[in-house]
């Protein structure tokens, strides 16, 4: 077995993890965070508001499949997250001299996607790509992870700062913009492109790969290889859309307005920050749970088990007057996103092999997004007509209900060659 000299990805890994963390959890976060005393500052409706969080999550796939892509390709991973780093700052400095409505929602809606899409998401799932092979999916994992405590700690810090400058919005957005500045010094000192560039390999050795089935239990792999245009002809592929409903939809609505309902039902914003980071922490078990739960069920029951914690978090949510609810209804809604979320992805994986996942994740991920973005939106219009939140949980109820009905039936697809050579088989 080849070695190479002693591996640094393991440890490249952790520190970009916690760039990653730094930069998504007060990017995305900041505005949820800073939401309500921006409101009273800028007046606007809470339509147009949460319009805000649906540009954001549009503007992120439009960002990771266009303009990420293309400057890792021209540019490199490292000049990528800078660039991605710096807009954060540019964000920052354009937050202290907003004034409308129509200026928050470029700055917020439009610029912070560049930051998220080109400062973490794509380029350094690209490096983990690139440095790891047969750890791959362990190092994606824990980069993941890592990541996710972003929110738990972005909310209260950010909370910490609006309670000693009297909620002093711009002042947090200056905060978040030195992020940008520490995420720009760390990148260039730890980002390296690839294992090779170092004289290494991924891994660090050269590893077989073994197939690690033993033939026991329920089928939860495909044999065939697919292609995107057959999965999208199969009927698991929409049964797994629809359920992606149920699983962006209740996050989406809870980023951009769970603050705004707790404050609507007499709690202290600063226990709807910390809710935030409660809910990020509820995803991170959700996540691990559902690794766990893959490798040993079909993930079909994965998924559709993990929707149901948004739909009792969105139960105990609506009613929520005080601390323990608002934090059990944001550890469901965030366990409720990470463990569905997880599952959908394996479930892909399982289902279509590994040669048409790429394609047919991006589009799965494109149809969620067009369709679940306008959650932010809708949840504000029901408050703005109703003056409360009561009917956006009660419509988050019964579309998970039908995510966990459709996930139930999203069965591993048999090809059509697959299947005549089975009967063929069984014939003979």
């Amino acid at each position: 077995m080849k070695e190479a000299k002693k591996f640094s990805g393991w440890r490249m890994l952790f520190s970009i993890g916690i760039i990653y963390l730094l930069v998504m959890g007060f990017g995305q976060y900041g505005g949820s965070v800073t939401g309500p005393f921006i409101l009273q500052d800028i007046p606007m409706s809470r339509a147009l508001y949460g319009f805000g969080f649906t540009l954001l999550n549009l503007f992120i796939g439009v960002n990771s499949a266009f303009l990420a892509a293309l400057l890792i390709k021209r540019l490199g991973i490292k000049k990528t997250v800078i660039f991605g780093a710096g807009m954060l700052i540019v964000v920052a400095v354009l937050m202290q001299i907003i004034t409308q409505p129509w200026q928050y929602l470029v700055t917020f809606g439009v610029l912070v996607p560049i930051v998220l899409a080109c400062g973490t998401i794509i380029p350094y799932s690209t490096w983990v790509a690139r440095w790891f092979k047969a750890y791959r999916g362990r190092a994606m994992g824990y980069l993941m992870v890592i990541a996710s405590f972003g929110g738990t700690l972005a909310s209260p810090v950010l909370g910490a700062i609006l309670d000693t400058s009297a909620g002093n919005w711009r002042m947090a957005w200056l905060f978040i913009g030195s992020i940008g500045i520490l995420a720009i010094i760390g990148n260039l000192f730890i980002v390296k492109e690839s294992p090779e560039s170092v004289g290494q390999i991924p891994d660090g050795k050269e590893i077989t790969l073994a197939n690690g089935s033993d033939g026991k239990g329920p089928q939860l792999f495909t044999e065939h290889v697919w292609t995107a245009k057959e999965a999208y002809k199969t009927t698991s592929f929409w049964m797994i859309f629809v359920s992606g409903i149920a699983i962006f939809v209740p996050f989406f609505f809870f980023v951009s307005h769970y603050i705004l309902h707790l404050t609507s039902m007499g709690i202290d914003p600063s226990i709807g920050s910390m809710s935030m980071g409660v809910m990020t922490l509820g995803g991170v078990i959700g996540r691990l749970l559902s690794g766990f739960l893959t490798e040993r069920i079909q993930a079909r029951y994965v998924l559709a088990s993990g929707i149901l914690p948004s739909i009792i978090g969105a139960f105990i949510a609506l009613n929520a007057t005080s601390a323990l609810p608002a934090f059990i209804g944001a550890a469901l809604f965030g366990m409720g996103f990470g463990w569905p979320y997880t599952a959908m992805l394996t479930t892909l994986a399982n289902f279509y092999g590994v040669k048409a996942y790429p394609q047919v994740m991006g589009t799965m991920m494109l149809l969620t997004a067009v369709v679940c973005s306008p959650a932010g939106m809708i949840g504000g219009i029901i408050f703005d007509i109703q003056n409360s939140y009561a009917l956006a949980f009660r419509s988050i109820w019964i579309l998970g209900l039908v995510g966990v009905v459709f996930a139930l039936f999203a069965r591993l697809p048999q090809h059509a060659d697959a299947a005549v050579k089975q009967s063929q088989e069984s014939v003979n």
